[in-house]
């Protein structure tokens, strides 16, 4: 998205250098300024008048909305979307005329690109406007504290050394369509445009049914109701935990299913067939601790000790080794597997031992070095043709004739034999006249 409006903006920046330095002829300016004109401004002028007729002007929650509501809201709608038609137009008008303008020798071209410069200043402005207009700036002491503490919200953190220990459920707000909560707390709420795909399908078949096991698994510990007050769960499963029981089956479906009804706390749901069978005939016997001792987005180190080998499940989302997270038991890889359809579970040896989850995406390090090295060869291009235009310029010197194709009169040539032509005489000039 961010190469699109680049290197189109690059492509009409070159265009109009051949045209102010009259590198086409004139014939072929007209020709692809009619040409280009014609199909800009019909496409646009097509939409100004059929437009609202090709699309329905409805998004996928107006179905919530009242009747009457959603009628006025297409209305809106639908008014901005011709009026964006309508403003397009013009500002294709305008730029085809300043260069037709300029094609016909009625502008030179400093007022020419001066004319264009403030056509594409008064479009980016106006629609730079509609995100950052003047009541956006706020003072800074505004911004440096957005979102102030709520009552509730200090009484959490008076009860909590980190916020990786817990999360909230906050039913103050619009959980899943607000951000505000995540400012304080780490939550199984808040809001982005592009949710995991299993997260949202615990979201609309388990949070949204007041599933609590799910919302214990996901270590809930404090729940914000509407009036503001707070309760503590006393049945969050917490950050890690042993459990006893490993329960196979065969298909997501069946995953999400065994979540309606189980104890989180003593139950592992598992799609062993996925893991190539992880999970075997392992019968873990419950029986140990584990606690988190350092939290990290990126790192999340856990001790434990325990007086048989063990299955531990995390309140984390498994987002698999192939897409950046690693599992170590005292440093060592070891492989883990995704457990109640979206949390991680790994098998661990008996003893006293550390565990550790980092974040190493091995594809998008591949990505980031490519990336790195294309914009240095980019910069180095950049550089060697910056350096280019400079030896040239210190070679020859001078401002270069913004029109080198525009045709000179030649001179007639001047030589020492040379002699003036004499001047017809009177009786001469008027017979020539005759002869004429």
């Amino acid at each position: 998205m961010t190469i699109t409006p680049l290197f189109l903006p690059i492509l009409g920046i070159l265009g109009l250098n051949g045209i102010i330095y009259r590198k086409y002829s004139t014939e072929l300016i007209l020709k692809s300024l009619k040409n280009a004109f014609f199909i800009t401004g019909g496409i646009l002028l097509f939409f100004l008048l059929f437009g609202t007729s090709f699309f329905g002007f409805q998004g996928a929650s107006d179905g919530q909305l009242q009747p009457q509501l959603l009628t006025t809201l297409i209305q809106d709608r639908k008014a901005f979307f011709r009026a964006d038609a309508i403003r397009s137009l013009l500002i294709v008008i305008g730029i085809a005329s300043i260069i037709y303008a300029f094609i016909k020798n009625w502008f030179n071209p400093s007022v020419a690109i001066l004319s264009i410069g403030l056509v594409v200043l008064f479009d980016v402005w106006g629609i730079g406007a509609r995100y950052l207009s003047k009541d956006k700036f706020q003072p800074s002491s505004q911004v440096n504290t957005p979102l102030l503490e709520r009552p509730v919200d200090q009484q959490i953190k008076q009860n909590e050394k980190s916020r990786g220990d817990y999360r909230v459920l906050d039913l103050s707000v619009n959980v899943f369509n607000n951000s505000t909560t995540s400012y304080h707390h780490n939550t199984i709420g808040g809001y982005h445009a592009a949710k995991l795909m299993r997260y949202n399908d615990i979201i609309e078949k388990q949070i949204s049914n007041n599933n609590q096991n799910v919302i214990n698994m996901l270590n809930a510990k404090y729940i914000i109701k509407q009036d503001q007050t707070v309760s503590q769960n006393p049945l969050a499963c917490g950050t890690a935990w042993f459990v006893d029981t490993l329960l196979k089956v065969n298909t997501p479906n069946e995953e999400m299913a065994a979540l309606n009804n189980f104890n989180p706390q003593e139950v592992a749901i598992i799609l062993d067939n996925e893991f190539n069978g992880y999970a075997g005939n392992f019968d873990p016997q419950k029986g140990g601790e584990i606690t988190l001792t350092q939290y990290d987005p990126q790192n999340l180190i856990y001790s434990y000790n325990a007086t048989s080998p063990q299955f531990a499940v995390f309140s984390e989302i498994w987002y698999g080794p192939d897409k950046g997270w690693q599992a170590f038991i005292d440093d060592k890889p070891v492989d883990h597997v995704r457990v109640n359809y979206l949390l991680r579970g790994l098998k661990v040896p008996e003893g006293k031992h550390t565990i550790a989850f980092r974040f190493k995406p091995v594809k998008i390090q591949q990505y980031i070095t490519i990336s790195k090295a294309a914009s240095g060869l980019l910069m180095v291009a950049l550089l060697g043709m910056i350096g280019w235009m400079g030896f040239n310029f210190y070679k020859n010197p001078g401002e270069p004739n913004p029109f080198p194709n525009a045709p000179v009169q030649p001179k007639a040539p001047v030589t020492r034999d040379s002699k003036p032509t004499p001047k017809p005489s009177a009786p001469q000039q008027k017979k020539a006249g005759k002869k004429i």
